[in-house]
């Protein structure tokens, strides 16, 4: 089956009238007559430019099928060629959580195999895998954010409809971000049943000599923070320090207590009221907090500390590599201004953004999920380096009138003290939202896609070379074309 991607321009097929006007515009050359010839004084015929009479057919016919192979190739089209499934279905599993799910769905994932059904990550490349490699996958914990709304999406539609889904994931609300996909096909879909998970996701010795810790009880309904302040060697709600501070026990396990103070420095040459804003957001930080932290505002090299944790660098110039443990600097290239969105994990409401900068290629990876409208990412990590693609000012966004300013900038600084993602978010979807079901009697093949573009540019190729050939062969006898 042949589908145009872009059939809007078929409409540049009308351009063929325009050799054959061409061609049925004929201007016969005048004829040569002697000095004295009596035909200088009788009136001459009158002659039509216009002729009915084509005498080259054959390049008329390869500069219109010229014009058509061009307006061919400019609708992009697409042959698709039905295929018949390789598998009776898939049985697509959520890495991460696969041991939990094997020991609940044992049973039905073996009879699903003995049947034909074939066994894939759930994740964007599907790969196929067997039930020993899932179990003793070592990397399975490194992407605990997958969308299941989006890779329910690219599953249906790189699976046919004549492959039964069998999906075995969590329930967690936390990896249903979006809307709910509206797909015609049945999903046979399995969680883990609703739990609460508890534990300790940060502890850090306070200025007085106390020691805050966060517990988070995930249940389905919501996910709660408690905060204790606890003396060397107290105790309370099951959580206990030792004498010495350094360690906080919660049921059979420890957890370390920070007790370093932060180094953070500002170098704010070009850009000293980003630099006002950002150190007042650390100093809340530290305020509500109770964490160590030292703050440095600096404008020139020379009152910067040595090797500090973290180094902020607000200016133009080239920023010094292995300087600091950690460094941030505004991204280099052009400023643009955009009426847009700042979208990102921590963001109760996106915050608008005026401008941006652009570059020809990101670097590094997208930290914290700091994107705009159009998913760009603005915050972006090479190892301990990271750059955002805007300014902390007020001419550029809203960020720092941002209530939650402060907690973005804790939550870059010291990402060992966000929620630890087994206890962020327990909520538990509605059973109901993972019913699909598809219309009685839509069965189809898989389709396979072959892109034309190539083909049609080697017919053009010909097509013009032989034309170039007619169109220039008489030349070589003394005619023109």
């Amino acid at each position: 089956m042949l589908k145009l991607l872009e059939p809007i321009w078929s409409w540049t097929a009308f351009a063929v009238i325009i050799p054959v006007i061409i061609h049925l515009w004929q201007v016969r050359q005048g004829r040569v007559l002697k000095v004295g010839s009596l035909l200088l004084v009788r009136p001459g015929a009158r002659q039509k430019a216009w002729s009915r009479r084509i005498t080259e057919w054959w390049l008329l016919l390869l500069r219109c099928l010229l014009i058509l192979l061009l307006s061919f190739l400019l609708t992009d089209p697409v042959y698709i060629r039905n295929t018949p499934p390789t598998a009776k279905g898939w049985i697509l599993a959520d890495k991460r959580k696969f041991p939990a799910l094997y020991h609940l769905y044992k049973n039905r994932i073996d009879s699903l195999l003995q049947n034909g059904y074939e066994l894939r990550s759930f994740e964007p490349a599907f790969t196929s895998s067997s039930v020993t490699a899932m179990l003793n996958d070592t990397t399975a914990a490194a992407n605990p954010d997958s969308n299941y709304w989006q890779l329910l999406i690219q599953a249906h539609y790189k699976a046919s409809s004549a492959v039964d889904l069998y999906l075995f994931t969590g329930n967690d609300m936390q990896h249903f971000s979006g809307q709910r996909p509206a797909i015609n096909r049945t999903v046979h879909w399995y969680t883990i049943p609703d739990t609460t998970v508890s534990g300790v996701s940060a502890a850090w010795r306070l200025n007085n000599g106390r020691v805050r810790v966060v517990q988070a009880i995930a249940a389905p309904a919501a996910t709660i923070q408690r905060y204790y302040e606890l003396s060397p060697g107290g105790s309370e709600a099951g959580i206990s320090v030792n004498n010495e501070g350094t360690q906080v026990i919660y049921g059979d396990r420890s957890f370390p207590v920070d007790t370093q103070a932060l180094r953070i420095a500002i170098y704010a040459k070009d850009y000293p009221q980003d630099g006002g804003y950002l150190e007042s957001a650390i100093e809340a930080i530290s305020r509500y907090t109770g964490l160590r932290l030292q703050v440095t505002v600096a404008n020139t090299m020379q009152a910067l500390p040595v090797k500090p944790d973290w180094l902020f660098w607000l200016s133009d110039e080239t920023r010094p590599a292995g300087y600091a443990e950690h460094i941030l600097s505004y991204a280099k290239g052009k400023s643009v201004n955009a009426v847009s969105m700042i979208h990102g994990p921590g963001f109760d409401q996106p915050v608008m953004v005026y401008k941006i900068v652009t570059t020809g290629e990101l670097a590094g990876d997208e930290l914290l999920g700091w994107h705009d409208n159009s998913g760009k990412p603005l915050l972006t990590a090479d190892q301990n380096e990271y750059r955002i693609y805007t300014h902390f000012n007020p001419a550029w966004n809203n960020l720092v009138w941002d209530s939650g300013f402060p907690e973005k900038i804790w939550n870059l600084i010291r990402p060992e003290y966000r929620v630890n993602p087994d206890l962020a978010d327990h909520r538990a979807i509605d059973e109901q939202q993972l019913q699909f079901t598809a219309t009685a009697g839509i069965r189809q093949v898989k389709q396979d896609d072959y892109r034309l573009a190539n083909f049609i540019w080697l017919i053009l190729s010909g097509v013009f070379a032989a034309e170039r050939f007619l169109s220039l062969r008489p030349a070589k006898k003394g005619g023109s074309a």
